[in-house]
């Protein structure tokens, strides 16, 4: 595995998963998956578990990361769960090339927020991913966060993308790369 780990998601939203677990309590959970890409489908081949906020470390990763099945990969979801609720952490992935990175704004407004965030980007080898450090409660959070997105920053987001996880009601973003399909893990940008 040739993964950094210092500019993996893993370790750069740490301080985001410090704080939501001082919100939610330390029994907060983050929810994972480990998938199988089916090119050209709307449904993939899905393994959901949930993991405990407070043991999403580095060295947490590096040990599920030697579990992945052949074929598979590993994605970590939108949706944070305290006991029955669930809220969504706000990530999608976008349509910017490596070539065109000086497109990624430093801030975003979301309309639906009512506020300016900053997100964290990642590539992902093959596009970027990006990350919002803002935990929602609005069940209905994730449509209107794709929203904004499509309104006011259309020419930067994977809209194909978009479509499939409101459809499956959570957005899903890779953490690993192990199969041949993806190049690289992401990495903080």
């Amino acid at each position: 595995m040739n993964i950094d780990i210092k500019s993996h998601p893993v370790s750069v939203l740490q301080p985001f998963f410090r704080d939501i677990a001082l919100v939610l309590g330390s029994s907060a959970m983050l929810e994972f998956s480990y998938y199988k890409y089916q090119p050209q489908t709307l449904e993939d081949e899905r393994k959901l578990f949930k993991v405990n906020i407070t043991d999403v470390t580095p060295e947490w990763f590096f040990e599920i990361h030697q579990k992945i099945e052949e074929g598979y990969e590993l994605a970590m979801h939108s949706r944070v769960w305290n006991g029955n609720e669930m809220r969504h952490m706000l990530m999608a992935d976008m349509a910017v090339k490596n070539s065109r990175m000086d497109l990624l704004p430093r801030r975003m407004y979301l309309p639906s927020l009512q506020k300016s965030v900053q997100p964290h980007y990642f590539n992902s080898g093959r596009s970027f991913h990006s990350y919002v450090p803002v935990l929602t409660s609005d069940d209905d959070a994730l449509r209107k966060f794709f929203c904004d997105l499509l309104i006011h920053h259309s020419q930067l987001f994977d809209g194909r993308w978009m479509g499939h996880r409101l459809l499956a009601g959570y957005a899903a973003l890779r953490w690993s790369c192990n199969t041949g399909q993806y190049r690289s893990a992401p990495r903080l940008v």
